[in-house]
C-alpha cells in the first residue's frame, strides 16, 4: 500500500539521510536549492559582521571582525550628523604595531581623491580637494554640511587587509556644500597607510566636533 503522506512531526526521530532531501552531493561547501538538488555555495554575498550606531560619539570604531574568512570588506554609513558641521570627515587605521593606537602620525597615510559639486540646473564642477592633513584619511575634500535636509552617506571598500604590504582603502562620500544649502557634493578615492602589518581597526572622526548620529556597517564579502 502506498502512503502519500507521513506527519514528520510524529513518529520520527534523529536526523533525516540528507539523500532523501535532494540529488546531488551534499558537503560543508554546498547547500540544497529550490529544485531539490545539492549545489555549490554561491560566492560574492554580503555577511553583516558589525553595526555601530553613533551617539554624539567622539569616534566611530569598527574593530574585531578582521580575519582570514573574507579576503574583502565594506563599511556602508548612513545618516552622519557631525556636531561642528561644516567640518571634515575622515579615518584612521589600526594595525598591531601601533600598540592599541590608531595610527595618527604626521605622513602616515598617503590619499588621492576627486570632487564635483552640482552648480545649478544640470551643471556641476570641480570641487577643490582641500584638507591635506596626513595624520588621517581625509575622506571629504571640503568642510562638509550635513544638518537639515543633509546627511552623509557612502561606503569604504577595504580590500585585502590581512597582507603583509601596505594597507588600501576605497572610499566614496556624498553630501551637501557648505557654502549653498541647495547643492550637494561628490567625493571619491583612495588612501593608503605605510604600514605592512595587518589592519585590526578602522576608525571614523570628525575634524573637531563629535559625530552625533550615524549608522555604520560592516559586511564581510564572501570569496
Amino acid at each position: 500500500m502506498a502512503i502519500d503522506k507521513i506527519d514528520v512531526t510524529k513518529g520520527i526521530t534523529g536526523v533525516l539521510p540528507t539523500a532523501n532531501l535532494g540529488s546531488g552531493t551534499a558537503s560543508s561547501s554546498t547547500v540544497l536549492y529550490g529544485d531539490q538538488t545539492y549545489k555549490a555555495e554561491p560566492t560574492g554575498g554580503l555577511v553583516l559582521l558589525q553595526t555601530v550606531t553613533a551617539s554624539s560619539s567622539s569616534t566611530v570604531d569598527i574593530s574585531g571582525n578582521f580575519s582570514s574568512t573574507y579576503d574583502n570588506y565594506v563599511i556602508y554609513f548612513n545618516n552622519v550628523r557631525m556636531s561642528n558641521a561644516p567640518e571634515y570627515f575622515g579615518a584612521r587605521i589600526l594595525t598591531p604595531s601601533g600598540s592599541g593606537t590608531y595610527w595618527a602620525d604626521s605622513g602616515s597615510y598617503g590619499t588621492v581623491k576627486i570632487a564635483r559639486r552640482i552648480t545649478g540646473d544640470g551643471t556641476s564642477s570641480d570641487e577643490s580637494t582641500g584638507d591635506s592633513q596626513y595624520n588621517r584619511i581625509p575622506m571629504t575634500v571640503s568642510s562638509l554640511e550635513n544638518n537639515g535636509d543633509w546627511d552623509l552617506r557612502g561606503y569604504v571598500n577595504i580590500p585585502y587587509p590581512l597582507t603583509s604590504s601596505y594597507k588600501y582603502i576605497e572610499f566614496m562620500v556624498l553630501a551637501g556644500c557648505p557654502d549653498d544649502s541647495a547643492l550637494m557634493t561628490y567625493s571619491t578615492g583612495a588612501a593608503n597607510l605605510y604600514k605592512n602589518d595587518n589592519l585590526t581597526a578602522i576608525q571614523f572622526l570628525s575634524e573637531s566636533g563629535t559625530i552625533s548620529t550615524g549608522t555604520f556597517k560592516l559586511y564581510g564579502i564572501v570569496k
